[in-house]
């Protein structure tokens, strides 16, 4: 076997040579590269990994490289060679980028050139802002096809910017200008003008010769190969259109079209600024395919169709390769070795050796993919530190993870201990891979805590928090810079629990729990007694409350003269509120309210008094029948109970009022839209058996309004414990007076509730309103 050697040595114009010709050592490391240590200039690396891609720039120290780094198209001969346009104008080039001959754009009259197309490997075609020119590389005459008036009509074109030129299996050309598309009989060099106001930016023909023009806004179009003889005649022809439309979710992603290709299998891939499509031609729809798919931008300037029928897809940010066989995109970048992030859209060609080339802002990215070298090398990915923080976020512990710091399991697993002191745990890892680093990738994943493995990307840590007692394995793999994957690096995750949650403290709960079952069932006896007791006296209550309840009219009185409205709302004991009407033959009516003192059974006791004495009245006027009741129930004796009541006769126009120890009343006068309170002193019945209870007499006209109360809505509290007071109460009736008599106690109840805001009533509130009609 022959001995090669390859020499090394400092170039100062190669940022790629080593950093010093004095070498001081090197050592071979597992992956086969080379670290070489120099005498001034640190250390050098040198992998024996193959570039994918090759990047032909321009150097101005080179005079026989490209003479612009702006690449607007490519074409390439039979032997290889290719010709490039460029921000110079069109230059020659071999495969490796050596210019061999150039034409520069001021001498060719345009200013820039956005496509080329070689024919027999001697006339070279050449699309420009300028019209289209036809070069013959042998002799260097040109033949121009333009709009200018000074060319014969043969050689006149509809729009002289001219995009794209497709030659056709026919022998014709195809361009796609400004305004349509235009055919030349590369024969006879006549052209055939169809004007449109579509901007034809790509042309591509088919294996079945249907011709698919791609435009800058208005989508794709196919043109059926059974039209081209007739197309070739000048005869006009239809085209079948796709168009981007949001209500058809198959349909073309976007209408602006940047390059179309056609696969080895056949099908029809159309590239746009907004997505990847591939044409359905059995649906007549498109799969997409975008970032979220795994393309690099959705901004697609290129597609070209190796020999195993993947796709090598130029964009707005690098290249990718799809691979049709498992539907998976491997995207490459400036670490790759690519000249280009941003390059511009259909300048790409593929040659006849397989080489594949894409231009850009900054010159030619070349790949050929039968002769990519992938990097094999498996790196082992090892975990190299362990952080540990407290739930006051304090960090408690960082240390390397080495087999001194980790214990070991039977398994030789590292185990790492966590106890009730962590909050969350960081664990840092890397891939000994030093080919190309910043492509290596990261997952791992927490069993049984994860069930799927958790794509790091780059990040080279993992963080978990608040994760319970249980124990765990955490699993990790690195990837080398083609997503070659390290066997997992593993590490066992054991919880140490607080020594109040020990087994010993458990014991020692167990003994607790016994002593508190016993207590807890003697406190269950006498809870039971209790609720007992207490289900006995609410009972009690609830027919009280019935009782009471039965005491007072549930509906108002039909009257033809007024309006009535009450209303009732008990509080949690039973309280002594009381109202009746008492209807007489000559049309008067008598209204009582009233408010027994205290609560529970005496104060029912004392309602059901009041009522009999009053059914045992012979009502001559309110002042002698509250005396009669007065004295009555003094006699009875209820101790301290006593029974606050007003008592109104109202007459046909007026009505006469007198009070025992009452809140006041409220009269609302129509025609002013005022209040008066009704306040006349008196002692409540019961107090003194020779009680004087004064009388007075007030008009009530049309829609005037008399408001009795007891005291519970205006001694209501909040949740502050501040009472709602009568001021409050005044001024609601005032506002809402003219309402019916329904509206005015509805507008209390409001005031009232909103005043508690979901508190419950100490006390009843009783509402009357007898309201003149």
């Amino acid at each position: 076997m022959d001995t090669v050697f390859t020499h090394f040595e400092h170039d100062p114009v190669d940022p790629n040579s080593i950093a010093d010709n004095n070498i001081t050592d090197f050592i071979e490391d597992r992956a086969g590269h080379i670290w070489i240590g120099t005498g001034q200039n640190g250390v050098s690396f040198n992998s024996f990994v193959k570039p994918k891609f090759i990047s032909i720039r321009y150097d101005q120290e080179n005079e026989w490289g490209l003479k612009s780094d702006k690449i607007y198209s490519i074409t390439t001969q039979s032997d290889g060679m290719m010709w490039a346009s460029t921000g110079f104008g069109i230059e020659m080039l071999s495969s490796d980028g050596i210019r061999e001959y150039e034409y520069e754009k001021s001498a060719l009259g345009v200013n820039y050139v956005l496509d080329l197309e070689i024919l027999n490997d001697e006339y070279l075609w050449a699309a420009s802002d300028q019209g289209v020119l036809r070069i013959n590389t042998m002799t260097d005459e040109i033949i121009r096809f333009s709009d200018e008036d000074s060319l014969p009509n043969s050689r006149r074109l509809s729009d002289k910017l001219v995009h794209d030129i497709l030659p056709v299996n026919d022998g014709t050309l195809w361009l796609g200008t400004g305004s349509g598309v235009v055919i030349i009989d590369t024969t006879t060099l006549s052209t055939t003008n169809f004007s449109s106001d579509l901007i034809a930016r790509v042309l591509t023909q088919d294996s079945e010769g249907n011709i698919w023009l791609g435009t800058e806004k208005n989508g794709v179009y196919k043109i059926s190969s059974s039209m081209l003889n007739d197309v070739k005649k000048g005869k006009d022809f239809e085209l079948e259109g796709h168009v981007f439309d949001p209500k058809h979710p198959s349909g073309l992603s976007s209408s602006q079209i940047t390059c179309i290709a056609q696969d080895r299998g056949g099908s029809i891939w159309v590239g746009t600024n907004g997505g990847l499509n591939k044409y359905q031609n059995e649906t007549d729809n498109f799969i997409h395919y975008f970032v979220e798919d795994g393309l690099p931008s959705n901004y697609i300037t290129g597609i070209a169709v190796d020999k195993n029928n993947g796709l090598w897809i130029s964009s707005k940010k690098g290249i990718s390769y799809y691979n049709q066989t498992d539907s998976t995109f491997t995207n490459y970048s400036l670490a790759d070795g690519i000249g280009n992030i941003d390059f511009h859209r259909h300048s790409y060609t593929q040659s006849s050796d397989g080489n594949i080339y894409f231009g850009g802002p900054m010159g030619i990215t070349k790949v050929n993919p039968e002769d990519i070298q992938y990097n094999d090398y498996q790196p082992p990915c090892i975990i190299t530190r362990i952080k540990k923080t407290s739930f006051d976020d304090e960090v408690l512990e960082i240390f390397a993870a080495t087999k001194k710091s980790v214990a070991q399991t039977d398994s030789n697993i590292p185990m790492l201990s966590i106890d009730h002191r962590v909050k969350s745990f960081t664990i840092d890892f890397v891939a000994l891979n030093y080919h190309k680093t910043v492509k290596n990738q990261y997952r791992y994943k927490l069993v049984p805590f994860d069930r799927d493995w958790v794509e790091s990307s780059g990040l080279r840590f993992a963080s978990y928090n608040n994760l319970g007692r249980k124990s765990y394995t955490f699993m990790v793999q690195g990837s080398n810079d083609d997503g070659l994957w390290s066997t997992p690096a593993k590490l066992t995750v054991k919880f140490i629990p607080h020594p109040l949650l020990s087994y010993w403290a458990f014991g020692i709960y167990a003994v607790f729990a016994v002593v508190g079952i016993y207590v807890f069932m003697r406190y269950r006896m006498h809870k039971q007694k209790y609720e007992l007791e207490e289900e006995r006296r609410i009972k009690e209550l609830d027919q009280a409350r019935e009782f009471q309840m039965s005491l007072i009219p549930q509906t108002p009185p039909d009257h033809p003269d007024y309006d009535i409205a009450l209303h009732m709302k008990t509080s949690t004991e039973v309280g002594g509120d009381y109202y009746d009407f008492f209807p007489q033959e000559d049309g008067s009516m008598y209204v009582v309210c009233g408010d027994a003192t205290g609560h529970g059974l005496n104060a029912g006791m004392m309602v059901s008094i009041t009522k009999a004495g009053l059914y045992g009245s012979n009502f001559d006027t309110p002042a002698s029948t509250t005396t009669r009741l007065n004295q009555t129930i003094k006699a009875i004796d209820l101790g301290t109970t006593r029974m606050s009541l007003n008592m109104t006769k109202f007459n046909n126009g007026s009505f006469d009022f007198t009070s025992a120890g009452m809140p006041p009343a409220y009269l609302y006068r129509d025609k002013t839209g005022e209040v008066d309170e009704i306040l006349v002193p008196g002692l409540p019945l019961g107090s003194m058996k020779k009680a004087d209870f004064d009388l007075h007499s007030f008009p009530l006209e049309s829609n005037d309004a008399l408001v009795l109360i007891s005291d519970g809505l205006p001694e209501c509290v909040n949740h502050e414990g501040e009472m709602l007071d009568y001021d409050a109460v005044k001024e609601c009736i005032e506002s809402n007076g003219n309402k019916s008599a329904e509206g005015i106690i509805d507008s209390l109840i409001d005031l009232g509730d909103e005043w508690m805001s979901g508190l419950m009533n100490d006390d009843d509130i009783t509402l009357v309103v007898i309201k003149k009609k």
